[in-house]
């Protein structure tokens, strides 16, 4: 640990605001995609050469018929290159299937060119059994496999690589998890050329309380067949989602606001195909081997304040926000969070910063006119923070204000 001294001076009442708004909007921009989403949901990554089609499409037909949903949408993504060279996404939205009952399924296409060369759309809706979902199935990847040459050499370059989406629209809302949670494996996002791409999106409840590597597995070979599946490799996902916001008025000058999401994750992954060929050109399929993984993403927002003036003795206020391992706290005269009682000698006026596992802890002394504060005193577990200026600093040698030290360390750490 290191200290330094340094006279500077800022406003209380407006860093209360700035650093309140500022965790607010953050909370609610990562999370906002979960907020009408189902307590459980599957996600599944599937990836299979397209030159043998027949057992995959019998394995995601399977999974469709099991009943864990009855409306799906299926759709294409990919890219596209524009006039200015940008290269944009594209979605198309292709068919919407409603099972009826067991055996039957109701089909409704969207205007897609492509779809209109199927021989068995002479409307814009069908009724077909399980065994000509199975059928259609078939051809619709076919015609997928041409979507994704027309789009992978579009002018001649390759693209980032295209997928068809199954996503469960039941109660019509999506259960889509946003691409930036679904936590694909690095060598299952390559675009290889004979390869075919489905994510399929569900919302399914494991009745187990305790998830492990065994049930995961059992779930998956029951959902896609174990036999059938040999012939992916991908990833199975199985989030579990909690949410819990509140706004309490303690006292009648005393305000809470609390919002807390908590995303589990269950994976587990299959990137090695298990399927050979004899010499007669029969498939032989192996025994599949799996990783298990567990993990989750947190966030947390918690505001407690009063409706005192700056000038009042009881004007105070605590901020909290954490995103995984990253942590923001600002406290005034709130009250002593035992967790820095060994560090923090001298005030309860301090803002804390966890990144992963350094902290930084800047504490905070008032001016004489109350409304005004100043750095008191930084401590750290390293040499990064130097020297710092009024309400400046030098972290690693460049000079930042306090708000960008915080936007740097928790806001926007990737930027």
């Amino acid at each position: 640990m290191f200290n330094l001294y340094l006279e500077g001076k800022m406003d209380i009442a407006k860093k209360q605001k700035f650093f309140a708004k500022e965790c607010l909007d953050i909370y609610k921009r990562e999370t906002t995609a979960f907020e009408l989403l189902p307590k459980a949901i599957d996600v599944t990554h599937l990836l299979f050469y397209q030159n043998i089609p027949e057992l995959a499409v019998k394995s995601i037909s399977g999974y469709l018929q099991s009943g864990i949903s009855k409306k799906y949408e299926f759709l294409i993504y990919g890219t596209t290159k524009y006039s200015d060279d940008s290269v944009r996404e594209i979605t198309f939205k292709t068919l919407q299937i409603t099972q009826l009952n067991k055996k039957n399924w109701f089909i409704f296409f969207s205007n897609i060119p492509l779809l209109n060369k199927l021989s068995i759309q002479n409307h814009s809706h069908n009724i077909i059994g399980n065994k000509c979902l199975t059928y259609f199935l078939k051809y619709f990847f076919m015609i997928f496999k041409v979507t994704k040459m027309l789009m992978k050499y579009q002018n001649g370059t390759l693209r980032k690589y295209s997928y068809v989406s199954i996503d469960d629209i039941t109660n019509g809302l999506s259960r889509k998890i946003p691409d930036c949670y679904q936590n694909i494996p690095s060598n299952l996002k390559y675009d290889i050329s004979n390869l075919l791409c489905v994510k399929i999106f569900s919302e399914n409840v494991i009745s187990e309380h305790t998830i492990d590597r065994e049930k995961m597995i059992n779930q998956f070979n029951r959902l896609f067949d174990e036999s059938k599946s040999k012939i992916f490799f991908g990833c199975y996902n199985y989030f579990l989602i909690y949410k819990n916001n509140s706004e309490m008025h303690q006292e009648t000058d005393i305000h809470k606001l609390s919002y807390k999401t908590i995303i589990n994750v269950y994976q587990i992954v299959f990137d090695d195909l298990q399927i050979l060929e004899d010499g007669a050109k029969n498939l032989i399929l192996l025994e599949r081997s799996f990783c298990f993984k567990n993990f989750s993403y947190d966030f947390e927002f918690m505001y407690l304040f009063t409706l005192k003036n700056t000038k009042d003795s009881d004007y105070k206020f605590f901020i909290l926000f954490s995103r995984d391992s990253r942590k923001f706290v600002f406290n005034y005269k709130w009250f002593m969070n035992r967790a820095y009682n060994d560090i923090i000698t001298e005030s309860s006026f301090y803002l804390a910063v966890f990144a992963h596992i350094k902290l930084y802890l800047i504490e905070f002394i008032e001016e004489e006119n109350p409304r005004y504060f100043k750095i008191h005193r930084v401590k750290c577990s390293d040499f990064r923070i130097k020297i710092f200026d009024e309400e400046k600093i030098s972290y690693l040698g460049d000079l930042m204000s306090i708000n960008s030290f915080i936007d740097m360390l928790v806001f926007y750490p990737n930027f």
